[in-house]
């Protein structure tokens, strides 16, 4: 287990960071970043892919969650047999990702920018989109490996920085 900070890092290079620091681990155990699991050649090798909550659910459950209303994905989650995690829009794309997408993200990949409501002390996403959050987690063989998600800054902490 490792926890890790860094002035003024943003979540890309923190994930250049992670990948960085999984390539190094890799090659000092294995000689090389490709390993075998389960029959699958995984490479360990930065830099690795980057998809977006959206995305990852747009390829594997073939929906666009970004232009679906919550009762659309509750809809949809009933047609599917998705397990709710909770009743919002963000908890059920949420579990629309973790039914449809874990365990098929096979090499390492960081998934971005999921739902404000997974993560609420995390920093809004930069893009004005205020569903979204700056956070990832990266993945292989089905597996999280890590979790990284940057604070959001409350007033009297800015005002501490100016």
């Amino acid at each position: 287990m490792m926890e890790i900070y860094q002035s003024y890092a943003d979540y890309n290079d923190m994930m250049e960071l992670t990948e960085n620091l999984f390539e190094y681990v890799a090659k000092k155990v294995n000689g090389t970043t490709k390993v075998k699991i389960k029959d699958k050649e995984i490479d360990f090798k930065a830099p690795w892919k980057r998809m977006t909550m959206f995305e990852a659910i747009k390829k594997f459950a073939k929906i666009n969650v970004d232009k679906m209303s919550k009762e659309e994905l509750a809809d949809f989650m009933d047609e599917n047999k998705v397990e709710p995690k909770g009743d919002s829009w963000g908890w059920r794309v949420q579990a629309i990702f973790e039914h449809f997408c874990e365990a098929k993200l096979e090499q390492p990949t960081f998934i971005i920018d999921p739902p404000v409501e997974t993560t609420p002390l995390c920093k809004l996403h930069r893009n004005g989109d205020k569903r979204l959050i700056e956070r990832f987690e990266p993945f292989c063989m089905g597996a999280e490996l890590a979790n990284a998600f940057f604070h959001q800054l409350a007033d009297w902490e800015l005002e501490l920085i100016e």
